[in-house]
């Protein structure tokens, strides 16, 4: 096995690389994640006047190549105009499906809650450096872990309400478990009570007037409108196209199917049809009539004008 000598010139180099990308992403503090394992950490008091310890934030999560990249949502957190909530808006009125389920893994803004923290212990960040204690973070957490939080915060029945007081604080343990969407977290008080942040410190060496929170209002600053183009038409390269639909053929029911018509068979022939007969006459035809002279003359009368005689009787027409 063969081994080569460090370089600490380039590692170092390597080191203020990626700091200098979280700057440019608009990351301005000391990040500390929940990476999988379990990280004890110190919440901190209020940053500002505000009097709240922890911010609320709304962030585009892009992913570049191999890596992610984080934005601030201009829309979310200052109501300005954001180009990726634009993009986003246009693709779901489209109401295709695939279109829809990119949104929602890359364009969907995202809450998050930032926090000061001092962290006691915990697994290995991405740059492969452990947690240093006596140095201030800002703790990043989801909506799971920050109920968690505020339930501690502000439950005075089991004894754990303001839990970020210096002198009297509690000491938090936070686990994380699962992957993906089965991913949990659980936040419990660590030890068996409260503590003096500050005397810990001065324990270990280190003096706790050299330690500045971090103003949470500006950890995540706005990216500018020309940068937030430049990922819109990014991300724009990698939406999946609509796929034409393509026709498929109906079957044809068995029962449904035409049956061929078995072949004709020839009628026998109708028998011939009775002859009509034809209609009586409805009265007989009256007889000749006798002249008057010679019936007078019979008689011995005197003779009288000759009668016409009646016209022949036309027969009835035949009925049906």
């Amino acid at each position: 096995m063969q081994f080569y000598e460090r370089d600490e010139k380039a590692l170092q180099g390597e080191k203020d690389a990626l700091d200098k990308r979280d700057s440019a992403f608009g990351v301005n503090a000391d990040m500390l994640y929940l990476l999988p394992g379990t990280t004890q950490v110190r919440l901190l008091p209020p940053y500002s006047d505000k009097g709240v310890f922890f911010k609320e934030i709304s962030k585009h999560r892009i992913k570049n190549g191999k890596r992610w990249e984080t934005y601030a949502c201009p829309l979310e957190m200052a109501s300005l105009p954001c180009a990726l909530c634009e993009l986003g808006a246009e693709l779901t009125a489209t109401l295709d499906e695939a279109k829809i389920e990119f949104v929602s893994e890359n364009l969907r803004p995202r809450t998050a809650f930032l926090y000061n923290v001092i962290c006691h212990g915990g697994p290995q960040n991405r740059k492969n450096e452990t947690p240093e204690f006596g140095k201030v973070y800002c703790l990043e957490s989801g909506l799971m872990v920050h109920k968690q939080i505020l339930q501690l915060d502000q439950d005075p029945v089991d004894g754990w309400a303001d839990i970020t007081t210096v002198n009297n604080g509690v000491n938090l343990t936070i686990k994380r478990t699962g992957q993906g969407l089965g991913t949990e977290y659980s936040v419990n008080p660590h030890g068996s009570g409260r503590t003096d942040i500050f005397e810990q410190l001065v324990e270990r060496g280190i003096d706790p007037a050299g330690l500045v929170l971090f103003d949470l209002d500006n950890v995540y600053t706005l990216p500018t409108e020309e940068k937030l183009e430049l990922v819109t038409k990014m991300v724009k390269a990698s939406v999946p196209k609509v796929q034409p639909v393509q026709a498929m053929p109906i079957p044809v029911a068995a029962s449904l199917a035409a049956t061929p018509l078995p072949a004709a068979t020839s009628l026998p022939a109708a028998a011939p049809a009775a002859p009509i007969p034809t209609a009586m006459p409805l009265a007989q035809p009256i007889a000749a009539p006798v002249p008057v002279a010679a019936v007078a003359a019979a008689v011995g009368g005197a003779p009288a004008e000759e009668e016409v005689p009646a016209p022949p009787a036309i027969p009835a027409p035949p009925t049906e």
